[in-house]
């Protein structure tokens, strides 16, 4: 099968869970031609280069790529929601496209399908019309709170605890306390899922900023200096007493965290590993040498 963007959806690709069966080709080569002369304008050699000296995530230019100019997360947000209702095969295939301009760029693109996965996988209807309809409509970023200092990804090691808040013997909120730590987009985004334990096991939670503000309690740390990656934000998160309406438990049901986690696949770390090896193998074909890395650049050349 070949590797272009042009090549066909495979005849037994499924959609994943929460996913419609996709795009039809010609839409998908759209998209993609799209994220190419986006990228030619606004994202071109010399400025990865730069970025990539700075140690910066050009968080206007991500904001750009979801915003009205190219509304590129529409592809994974569904069609009932307002967005374009891509499937499985189309998240990895724009995922890998735009890994292969910049992996920290789409890092930052991408972190806010991953961090609305708890939200499409184990949200209300309610909450997904809420959240999914902003990613799409107001190109908000969202960032995935689950990985912590001492725990990693281990759910059993989970520190982050959330207590309820009762008002005339009814659960209003919860405070959240806890730490994240490594999490894509955890300084620029507009809301955040985080991961915390309640007194049924691991719950996911949907932070949002109130007038362009994180809330209170809620910060975010000096972003990581990295020695790849460069372009994307990572920074450590610290919860300290951060009120949460009840509203914002995702599915309304504490617990619900553990089995969110093993129903959907992380469908943009296999596809961003792949872009840039996708791009390095293209370059290599077309001057007819074979592929070399260049020691000097943590960015891929297009």
């Amino acid at each position: 099968m070949e590797t272009g963007p042009g090549r066909d959806r495979p005849a037994d690709c499924e959609a994943g869970e929460g996913m419609t069966v996709g795009l039809d080709v010609d839409t998908l080569k759209m998209t993609m031609q799209a994220i190419d002369e986006f990228a030619e304008r606004y994202l071109p050699n010399e400025r990865l280069l730069e970025l990539d000296h700075e140690d910066r995530c050009p968080e206007e230019t991500v904001r750009q790529m979801c915003g009205e100019e190219l509304g590129v997360q529409m592809v994974f947000i569904p069609e009932e929601f307002s967005g374009m209702g891509g499937g499985a095969f189309d998240v990895y295939r724009v995922c890998e496209h735009i890994a292969g301009i910049d992996l920290g760029v789409a890092t930052s693109v991408l972190a806010t399908q991953l961090g609305s996965d708890p939200i499409v996988v184990g949200a209300t209807d309610a909450q997904k019309k809420k959240w999914l309809t902003r990613i799409a409509e107001d190109g908000i970023l969202f960032a995935y709170g689950a990985t912590e200092p001492e725990a990693g990804s281990d759910l059993g090691a989970l520190k982050t605890t959330a207590t309820p808040v009762e008002q005339d013997g009814q659960i209003v909120g919860y405070k959240i306390n806890g730490r994240k730590q490594w999490i894509s987009n955890g300084a620029i985004a507009d809301a955040w899922t985080i991961l915390a334990n309640t007194a049924a096991g691991p719950t996911w939670f949907v932070l949002g900023k109130e007038n362009g503000e994180m809330l209170k309690g809620f910060s975010a740390a000096k972003p990581e200096d990295k020695h790849g990656i460069r372009l994307s934000n990572t920074s450590a998160l610290f919860l300290d007493d951060v009120y949460v309406p009840v509203e914002n438990l995702i599915g309304a049901v504490e617990g619900q965290g553990r089995s969110s986690l093993r129903r959907r696949p992380r469908l943009p770390t296999p596809a961003t590993a792949c872009g840039p090896a996708s791009t390095t193998s293209s370059a290599s074909r077309s001057r007819g040498t074979s592929a070399a890395w260049d020691s000097t650049t943590s960015t891929s050349s297009r």
